[in-house]
């Protein structure tokens, strides 16, 4: 059985991980593969950091600039009015 050591991560990692998670539209999950650590690590982080509890100021969780719902109107606009425009070109 192969033992492996702890890896020991900095604050400035830590913070850094989190304030990317707030502001990227990616999932917790995608986005700590992409960092090269466990999904729950990087919960716990958010969760620590973005409390009142915090010992220092703690994180704003403002998101990415638009929501899902608001992507998802956009798309279904932008298509209706592609399949308009392809209609007005073939006839």
């Amino acid at each position: 059985m192969k033992i492996r050591t702890r890896k020991i991560h900095t604050t400035a990692f830590k913070l850094a991980a989190v304030q990317q998670s707030l502001n990227s539209p990616d999932t917790v999950k995608a986005l700590a593969g992409k960092l090269g650590i466990h999904p729950a690590l990087l919960s716990k982080w958010r969760a620590q950091l973005t409390s009142k509890n915090h010992a220092s100021k703690p994180i704003k969780n403002i998101g990415p600039k638009k929501s899902l719902t608001e992507l998802e109107r956009e798309n279904s606009e932008l298509r209706k009015s592609w399949n308009v425009q392809s209609w007005r070109t073939i006839s």
